[in-house]
């Protein structure tokens, strides 16, 4: 595995923001017939083209581009060794910072 795979969103969560509108540059894509995700600079050059790639942000980006985009915030914080996630209807409360981003994200979306 690519050690910038664990920093990229997922097919589904990619699909779904590319949805959404994101369109923008990205370390990584996933092939829209295949699906597998490519890591490398997507752009309008020879090796990516959005055409066929669906964009792959890292978790960071896709957070910042919602925050830009739709302005939506959840507070995160960290207490007795969960990660809680904060909104409107719920507490969730995670045990690692992966689940807390995954839930948060698809929350967001």
């Amino acid at each position: 595995m690519n050690p910038l795979e664990k920093h990229l969103i997922s097919y589904e969560q990619a699909l779904a923001l590319k949805k959404l509108g994101f369109d923008e540059p990205c370390f990584g894509g996933y092939d829209m017939e295949t699906l597998k995700l490519w890591i490398g600079y997507l752009n309008d050059g020879e090796q990516f083209n959005r055409e066929y790639y669906y964009p792959a942000p890292t978790y960071s980006q896709a957070f910042r581009w919602i925050r830009e985009k739709f302005k939506l915030h959840y507070p995160i914080a960290v207490r007795n060794n969960r990660i809680w996630i904060y909104d409107k209807w719920s507490l969730s409360g995670y045990k690692t910072n992966e689940e807390s981003e995954l839930a948060c994200l698809r929350k967001l979306i």
